[in-house]
């Protein structure tokens, strides 16, 4: 996962947590376009077809995110 940015690897955190671009638009102070850029960036490094996969991703490696349960983050 290295070969993400640092605002890669905070979008991802936030996908985790179950955020929708919007709100991690809001929690990030970026546009909703931005998030969506990311996302898209995001599964072009990891080879990653569309956004189930890549949830499925985040979930999957939860604890190399250090993502918590429990939601809000």
């Amino acid at each position: 996962m290295n070969q993400l940015s640092f605002i890669e690897t905070q979008v991802l955190k936030q996908i985790a947590l179950g955020k929708q671009s919007k709100e991690i638009a809001e929690i990030l102070c970026l546009s909703v376009h931005t998030i969506k850029n990311h996302k898209t960036n995001i599964c072009k490094k990891l080879k990653l077809k569309g956004t189930y996969n890549l949830l499925i991703y985040t979930l999957q490696n939860a604890k190399i995110l250090q993502i918590r349960g429990g939601g809000g983050g």
